[in-house]
């Protein structure tokens, strides 16, 4: 995936916070920042799809939780 199309997708507001870590990578990986980015960005993609569906779930067991306690 390119990079503008994962940070489109990301909708990133706090990359001047996470721009050290991504240079601190690239340095460490021997890589120049162009390399590290798709990679660093797809693992975001990665956690946000997981975060979702966990989210939906917290969600789902509060409301039957609200609800066994309304009955």
């Amino acid at each position: 995936m390119e990079l503008n199309t994962l940070m489109q997708r990301l909708k990133l507001d706090d990359l001047p916070d996470t721009l050290d870590t991504l240079c601190g990578q690239a340095s460490k990986e021997d890589m120049g920042v162009p390399s590290v980015s798709p990679k660093h960005l797809q693992s975001r993609v990665d956690g946000r799809h997981q975060k979702s569906p966990e989210s939906r779930l917290k969600q789902a067991r509060s409301a039957l939780d609200e609800n066994s306690r309304a009955v």
